[in-house]
């Protein structure tokens, strides 16, 4: 919460058993990973580049400045654990509706979730994915538009192949963006009100969820909006040539009204040091999750170099950089 409640600041201001888990910890926002798991390299190309931010709109992206993650009261509004269950599974269902509403009136915004596999409901469902609950009544259906490899894996696996399942049904941080799109599916044809509902989104990029599980019905501190709808598109074409390996560090959001200023902050302290460094938006770089300034202190052709250069800054505490690919 308090990096939310910041940045929201920061605006106003100017089923097998291990398939159910949820993750509690080192689930939210990834490091500088020298490469990512999913489709990250194609992602741009797969989510229609990011026509799906729609028009560049301030207003819009300054109104979801309050609703960066799913949010409930939990004090004394809550007489017992099972009324706590139900208002977080409200708050994770709204969010997600609210995010789908943006999406479905053409702009959507980027999202990071954990989908939750859970199967064996013994009863009709629109989906195996789950953003919330598992064998839960305030279960939040999810799934993925097409078929993202950790989908396929996942539903090829033999239920008695555990190091599978373990592998490919675990739950999974995903990084995309929701259509507007649902499925529904009635328990009773005949009563609407027994309808389920799964909400469609277009997977990104995907990593596996590391860290201690955590309840299901728990909000999991991954789920939060990191990029809004009505962002302006990245400005730049993305580094596909040139040396491969970069020496950088992640500053903020790119929405954020401060991060070009430090980032641009961090990078004139470089120079002084006698660096040539360079700032771009991480869109432009199919390594790296949505959505943050990088500074590259320097470009490097060899790994080996590159951890050269990282180790000499580190020594001058300039910032907290790290090694990556850039394509």
């Amino acid at each position: 919460m308090g990096r939310t409640f910041c940045l929201m600041l920061v605006l106003m201001l100017g089923l097998a058993p291990v398939a159910c888990g949820r993750n509690g910890k080192d689930s939210g926002s990834p490091r500088l990973p020298r490469q990512v798991d999913g489709p990250a390299g194609d992602a741009p190309d797969r989510g229609g580049g990011w026509s799906f931010l729609g028009k560049p709109d301030p207003k819009l992206v300054a109104e979801q400045a309050l609703h960066l993650t799913p949010f409930v009261a939990q004090g004394n509004l809550a007489d017992d654990d099972g009324d706590l269950d139900l208002r977080r599974g409200e708050a994770v269902k709204a969010w997600v509706e609210r995010m789908a509403g943006y999406a479905a009136r053409g702009s959507a915004g980027v999202v990071r979730v954990v989908f939750t596999h859970c199967v064996g409901w013994g009863s009709m469902v629109p989906s195996e994915y789950t953003l919330f609950g598992c064998f839960t009544p305030m279960a939040v259906f999810v799934h993925a538009a097409g078929a993202p490899e950790f989908v396929k894996r996942c539903n090829a696996c033999s239920r008695e192949d555990e190091t599978c399942v373990e592998k490919w049904c675990s739950p999974r941080l995903v990084e995309g963006y929701f259509t507007g799109k649902k499925k529904e599916e009635r328990q009773d044809p005949e009563d609407p009100d027994s309808a389920r509902r799964s909400w469609e989104l277009v997977v990104l990029r995907d990593r596996p969820v590391t860290g201690t599980p955590a309840e299901s019905t728990e909000i999991d501190p991954a789920m939060e909006l990191v990029l809004p709808a009505g962002s302006p598109a990245p400005a730049g074409d993305p580094v596909t040539d040139g040396p491969r390996f970069a020496v950088a560090a992640s500053v903020d959001r790119v929405w954020a009204p401060t991060s070009r200023s430090l980032a641009d902050g961090l990078a004139a302290r470089l120079r002084q040091e006698g660096h040539d460094p360079l700032v771009i938006d991480s869109r432009q770089v199919r390594t790296q999750w949505c959505c943050a300034h990088l500074v590259i202190a320097a470009r490097a052709a060899t790994l080996a170099e590159a951890e050269r250069i990282r180790a000499a800054l580190a020594a001058k505490n300039l910032g907290k950089f790290e090694v990556i690919e850039l394509y």
